[in-house]
C-alpha cells in the first residue's frame, strides 16, 4: 500500500491481518526530486499556485478531507490577481472541478465559463489544466501553494513549498488517518481572505521556507512540544514528516524485493 494511514485502512475496515499490508510508498516522486536539481536559477518573480479540490460537498468530510473552498475563494482570487500584477498565478483546478459543479448543479456551464474567461483575461494568471501541463512543472513553478484536501499537495510537500491550506472550517478533517493528522503541523490554516493575505506575507518575510511556526522559539515551550510529540509517536519536523509520506524512494523495487524474500 502507498502510505502507513492506507495500511490502518485495509487493517481496520478490510480487516487484513497486520503482517499482511506493507507500506511500499506512493507513486514515486522522483520527477519532483529531479525536477528541483535542475531547477535551480532564481526566479525573478513570486509565483503563486492555487489547487483548488474538485467536490464542492461537504458531505463526509472526515473521511476525505472533503469540501472544496472553491466557491468561498475564487473572486478573491481573481481580485488578487488582478491588483497584482508584479505576481505570476497559477490556477489549476482538480480537473472534475468544473464538469462536477454543473453535474451537480452547483453551477450553471455558463457560470464555469464565465470564470474561466476571467481568469484567463489577466495576463498574470495561467489556468493550468491536467491534460495540457504535469502537476510537476506547476509545483516546482511555484513559490508558495495555497490549497484545500487535494491529494497534490503530496507533490508540494516534497518540493518544499509553503501550504496555505484553506479550511472548510471544521479542523477534524484532519483527523480521518495518521498522515493528515501529521499534516496539519507543516501548513498554515486559512479561514478568510484576511489570513491568506497574513500568510502571504509571512512567508515572503521567511524567505519562502517551507513551514515557519508562529510564535514560537527555540526555548522551553520548543522542547516540550518536541518531547511530547516523541513520546506520542509524531513527527517532529518537516523532513520526518516527508519520509512518513514518501517511506520509499523505488515502490516498485521495493515490492519485488519484499516479494522474493517473503
Amino acid at each position: 500500500v502507498d502510505s502507513e494511514s492506507t495500511r490502518d485502512i485495509f487493517i481496520k475496515r478490510y480487516k487484513f491481518p497486520k503482517n499482511r499490508v506493507v507500506v511500499s510508498g506512493y507513486a514515486t516522486y522522483k520527477s519532483i526530486r529531479d525536477g528541483l536539481k535542475a531547477n535551480s536559477t532564481p526566479r525573478t518573480k513570486e509565483t503563486i499556485l492555487w489547487l483548488p479540490r474538485w467536490s464542492l460537498s461537504f458531505r463526509n468530510k472526515d473521511l476525505f478531507e472533503g469540501g472544496s473552498t472553491f466557491l468561498s475563494y475564487y473572486h478573491f482570487f481573481y481580485n488578487y490577481a488582478k491588483e497584482n500584477p508584479n505576481i505570476n498565478f497559477i490556477v489549476r483546478p482538480h480537473y472534475d472541478l468544473f464538469p462536477y459543479a454543473v453535474r451537480d448543479k452547483f453551477l450553471t456551464q455558463e457560470d464555469a465559463n464565465e470564470i474561466l474567461e476571467k481568469f484567463r483575461s489577466l495576463e498574470n494568471v495561467t489556468f493550468s489544466m491536467h491534460k495540457d501541463r504535469p502537476l510537476v512543472d506547476d509545483v516546482l513553478a511555484s513559490d508558495i501553494v495555497i490549497s484545500d484536501g487535494s491529494s497534490a499537495l503530496g507533490e508540494v510537500v516534497v518540493a518544499d513549498k509553503p501550504i496555505i491550506y484553506l479550511s472548510n472550517g471544521w479542523n477534524n478533517e484532519f483527523n480521518s488517518n495518521a498522515l493528515s493528522h501529521e499534516f496539519k503541523d507543516y501548513i498554515y490554516f486559512a479561514y478568510e481572505p484576511y489570513t491568506i493575505i497574513h500568510y502571504l506575507k509571512y512567508i515572503r518575510e521567511n524567505n519562502y521556507l517551507p513551514y515557519v511556526a508562529e510564535n514560537e522559539n527555540n526555548g522551553i515551550r520548543s522542547k516540550l512540544r518536541y518531547i511530547k510529540r516523541r513520546i506520542c509517536g509524531q513527527t517532529c519536523n518537516r523532513d520526518e514528516f516527508k519520509a512518513m509520506l514518501d517511506p520509499v524512494e523505488n515502490p516498485a523495487k521495493f515490492i519485488a524485493e519484499h516479494l522474493s524474500h517473503n
